[in-house]
């Protein structure tokens, strides 16, 4: 929504408005959609409003995250309520998510940052990594735009953020490494949810995409350069959510307790419509990838529902591996996702390589995550 759109129904901006904002990028203005001139592929999924005071984040040690939340409004926003949570599987579902800690903020200033601290001990059974994630909420913007605070998607909320990132150093340069990610399905049907793996480190491969949109899937009619300046102001709104504020923290995502069981939301009417569903061909090949034919020996014999990463002295001439691949999941199931990295697709030393997986339900918004690794 443009920020008409969201303070006035008569299309004119009302004087007195709270704007919350946990910023998914630098040039993030409060405002959405997404503005198509904001750079950088990290938008969404490594929010800069979210630091740890450890990278890594340790496992199964306490730590702190710093949240910045801050007031683009005209008036004061009271109270304000910060929500946190994590969430160890693959696509970042709200049913998945795990509650961490709520605070009660009593006020933050108009055009003021309030910098929110939160406690965390990251589960020790995930030893690679745990999506974090954070939303927030006042008076205000409650009364507006009920729905759209409860969702955890940052493009269709600017009040929530997300870091979802995985930061690897090469210590045996003729070991492949193998990241494990858990998949669930909470739905009630069967599902084929779709896998992509891609290194986004030249940046001019892609400049000829809309930044709005996880790379490489993006909307055909949206990716010259002279839509994403013409029309930053205008963008056409992609995904809605057409909730009503009774059903609106059950259907958007609800936190389950830690030892909850994961089950499927009722009452859900989201879209999230996607226009393009296939992928490149030139981002299909068998360099780097999936391991789907579950091949690949994992350490103990027996795979283990976390996500993990660990190094691999295997041969990889007879394991097939696909950068695209799909999954099968029966209703309630859950599999383990294997991406492996050979030596050869290493960074140089001195150098890093950035790895963007995505996952893709049906025709919903693919999801991201991020494996940065140097060397």
């Amino acid at each position: 929504m443009s920020n008409s759109e969201d303070h006035a129904k008569d299309g004119r901006t009302p004087d007195l408005f709270t704007r919350l904002s946990i910023a998914m990028c630098p040039q993030d203005d409060g405002t959405r959609p997404v503005n198509p001139t904001w750079a950088g592929s990290d938008i969404s999924f490594l929010s800069p409003a979210i630091q740890f005071a450890a990278f890594p984040v340790p496992a199964g040690q306490p730590t702190q995250v710093k949240i910045a939340i801050d007031n683009l409004g005209t008036i004061d926003a009271s109270p304000v309520t910060l929500e946190t949570a994590y969430n160890v599987y693959i696509g970042n579902q709200a049913a998945t998510m795990v509650g961490i800690q709520n605070l009660t903020i009593p006020l933050i200033p108009a055009g003021c940052t309030y910098p929110a601290v939160v406690n965390w001990t990251p589960p020790d059974v995930f030893i690679a990594h745990a999506c974090f994630h954070a939303r927030v909420f006042d008076t205000y913007s409650m009364v507006h735009y009920a729905a759209r605070c409860f969702s955890w998607d940052s493009y269709i909320n600017p009040q929530a953020g997300s870091h979802n990132t995985i930061l690897l150093q090469v210590t045996a340069p003729d070991q492949a490494i193998v990241v494990t990610y858990p998949a669930i399905n909470t739905s009630s049907i069967a599902i084929q949810p779709k896998l992509l793996v891609t290194v986004v480190d030249d940046r001019a491969r892609f400049n000829d995409l809309d930044e709005r949109f996880p790379l490489p899937f993006v909307p055909e009619h949206l990716t010259s350069t002279s839509v994403r300046r013409a029309r930053a102001s205008e963008a056409e709104e992609l995904y809605t959510v057409g909730l009503g504020n009774v059903s609106a923290r059950a259907a958007v995502g609800a936190l389950r307790g830690v030892s909850g069981r994961v089950g499927r939301a009722t009452g859900v009417l989201v879209s999230r419509r996607w226009p393009r569903e296939d992928v490149n061909p030139r981002f299909v090949h068998h360099r780097f990838g999936f391991d789907s034919g579950e091949a690949l020996n994992l350490p103990g014999g027996r795979p283990a529902m976390r996500r993990d990463v660990f190094l691999s002295a295997q041969p990889l001439a007879e394991i097939r591996l696909e950068s695209y691949s799909h999954l099968q999941l029966a209703p309630g199931e859950e599999k383990l996702v294997r991406l492996v990295i050979p030596p050869a697709e290493f960074p140089a030393p001195g150098r890093r390589k950035k790895f963007q997986v995505d996952y893709q339900t049906g025709d919903e918004r693919p999801m991201q995550n991020f494996v940065y690794l140097y060397n």
